[in-house]
């Protein structure tokens, strides 16, 4: 039931009952006090009676009776301090109800001033939702309007904005993902099918151009089973921790790669070592892909060179560099500073994206710098997470 009320209902319920609970001790606390303030007992009054004066000890609400004034009354002490009792009981009487009714007028009206007040302060959240309702993914990149008031629904707007920039970020992000993948993929369909049509065109076709054709289509399978491999490690998730020598996952890679070496005369050099911590499988392919890419993008006789210190290792190539416009989009899927170059080198524009991908799981930020005579990447490591060797 109280989960059901408005935010507005809800603080000003809390509201009153606080300021009724405050009247309302306060208003106990001054009856008590002036009970014991003003009261008088009937042998103090009887005695002040016969003194003719105040005691200091029982201060009394009335003027001191004389002598002379009782005598002329005809009244006794005794019928005096009667009389005074009364009237004191009744002006306390007079005194709880006059609080008492004070105590509930001031609980209404602080009441309904912070119904008031909260409905000021409330009505720019009621704006707020109302603007964040129309928000869709057609309108990711308009920010809301921030109200020019310095308090919390400001700061809440601001940060709505924020996520909401980072969100439309995120999206056309995959948009671009989802377009340049099926475009990826369909180029390989495309050429098996035009294949298998030209085959068909042929009533009769000759063996070897049936085993030219099934050679081009298996060709183009496993380019395709390859860019689907390449788009599952982008969604990798689990990360087995173990320890992993670099100088030997170094060496595999190099193995792998002296075919592509050969073919452009690069050398390949590493200094120092390192014990990693993460996945093998992961981190090779991560380090095979940045070494691949420094030497297929190197110059004719290049070179490759892999320092291991405590807490970087940097991939230098002599290669022909990355434009300065091109660096902060590399690490986006599909994307190839030269299509055609990057098309005819064989890359399908992942490999840098799975990099990323696996780097950030494993908690290695990565840097680049490139000039017209080279690339050089820094894998920046986490003490905790390596020992030097």
């Amino acid at each position: 039931m109280w989960n059901k009320l408005s935010l507005q209902l809800r603080v000003t319920i809390l509201g009153g009952v606080c300021l009724l609970s405050v009247c309302s001790l306060l208003m106990g606390y001054l009856v008590i006090s002036a009970g014991k303030v003003f009261y008088t007992p009937y042998e103090n009054i009887v005695l002040t009676t016969e003194n003719n004066e105040m005691t200091k000890e029982s201060p009394a609400i009335w003027e001191p009776v004389s002598k002379e004034n009782l005598q002329s009354s005809g009244a006794n002490t005794k019928e005096i301090a009667t009389v005074v009792n009364i009237e004191y009981h009744a002006a306390q009487q007079r005194y709880l109800w006059i609080s008492l009714i004070g105590t509930i007028i001031l609980s209404i009206v602080g009441t309904l001033s912070i119904w008031l007040v909260s409905s000021r302060a409330i009505r720019s959240v009621s704006v707020l939702s109302e603007q964040i309702e129309t928000v869709d993914e057609n309108h990711l990149n308009a920010p809301l309007p921030v109200p020019e008031a310095m308090d919390e629904v400001r700061r809440l707007t601001v940060s709505f904005n924020h996520m909401l920039s980072r969100i439309g970020n995120s999206y056309e992000t995959q948009k671009r993902f989802a377009h340049n993948a099926a475009h990826e993929l369909k180029t390989p369909v495309a050429n098996m099918l035009t294949m298998i049509e030209v085959s068909e065109l042929d009533e009769n076709p000759d063996a070897e151009e049936l085993k030219e054709t099934l050679s081009d289509v298996k060709a183009e399978v496993f380019r395709l089973k390859e860019l689907i491999g390449d788009m599952m490690l982008l969604n990798v998730s689990n990360v087995e921790k173990a320890q992993v020598d670099f100088h030997l996952l170094y060496e595999e890679i190099v193995k792998e790669l002296e075919t592509d070496c050969a073919e452009k005369g690069v050398s390949i050099f590493c200094e120092g070592n390192t014990i990693l911590l993460g996945d093998w499988f992961l981190l090779k392919r991560a380090f095979f892909n940045l070494l691949q890419n420094a030497v297929r993008y190197n110059i004719p006789n290049g070179m490759v060179t892999v320092c291991c210190e405590r807490h970087k290792i940097t991939i230098s190539d002599t290669g022909i560099g990355i434009p300065a416009k091109h660096l902060d989009h590399i690490w986006e899927p599909f994307y190839c500073v030269d299509p055609s170059r990057s098309r005819k080198l064989g890359g399908s524009g992942l490999g840098l994206s799975i990099v990323k991908q696996i780097l950030d799981k494993h908690d290695l930020p990565i840097q680049i710098e490139s000039t017209p005579s080279g690339t050089t990447i820094t894998v920046i490591l986490n003490s905790i997470k390596l020992t030097a060797l």
